[in-house]
């Protein structure tokens, strides 16, 4: 029988410090120099697709009911096991340490199936497709934070998010800041690693800072628009 590994909250999810800037290019990447190796990605979410199967929620909380050996077993090389757990734990800490006005809303491992897969890889793939007017992007690396800013126009209140990264369970948040006011957003994702909400601008008339994180260490993109 497999025991459930058990990971207790311990920390509380940073707070983002985030200095505006009149200039947008500056927080702004370059797709072409972060983008993740794409076999690298493929194979990432294969060993999602086989972790599925063992990935739980019960009571607000989720659990991987699958110990390394049995992980090593069914083909999940040792770090990409270490990484799902980081990925589960991250989330719980996130889920014990929310405190905002709305409910989360926490999809289930039972609700996706194999299909899953072939929309994980199509749309973490494709990420990056420039940066067209009203529409930007944030790639990231790794979990830490992808900084951009942005002319925010008098007819915008809010950006419209579309967040994808390639983990077995991913957390997505979207900040927006301008002189010290900061809105932010969030969503879970689950194998398919694509997340979709809108986040409410602080100000319009001015540049606004827009930054982007991923509980996956293979980091991801945030495509938002207004």
């Amino acid at each position: 029988m497999k025991t459930k590994l058990v990971f207790l909250p311990m920390i509380i999810w940073l707070a983002l410090c985030l200095t505006s800037c009149s200039d947008s290019s500056l927080f702004m990447t370059d797709y072409d120099e972060i983008a993740t190796n794409d076999d690298v990605l493929n194979n990432q979410i294969d060993y999602n697709l086989i972790a599925l199967d063992y990935l739980n929620l019960e009571d607000n909380y989720y659990f991987l009911d699958l110990t390394q050996k049995e992980a090593i077993n069914l083909g999940i090389p040792k770090n990409e096991y270490k990484r799902m757990i980081n990925e589960v734990k991250t989330a719980n800490d996130f889920i014990s340490s929310y405190n905002g006005d709305t409910k989360l809303i926490l999809p289930n491992p039972r609700d996706y199936s194999t299909k899953d897969l072939i929309i994980a890889r199509t749309r973490f793939l494709s990420r990056g497709e420039g940066n067209q007017e009203r529409k930007r992007t944030i790639n990231t690396q790794d979990n830490d934070w992808g900084h951009d800013s942005f002319w925010a126009p008098l007819d915008a209140d809010s950006i419209t998010c579309d967040c994808f990264s390639g983990g077995l369970l991913q957390v997505h948040r979207v900040q927006t800041q301008y002189s010290g006011l900061v809105y932010a957003g969030k969503g879970f994702a689950v194998l398919t690693g694509h997340t979709h909400f809108k986040v409410k601008l602080p100000a319009t008339n001015v540049y606004v800072g827009v930054s982007f994180i991923t509980s996956n260490a293979s980091g991801g993109s945030c495509t938002y628009m207004w």
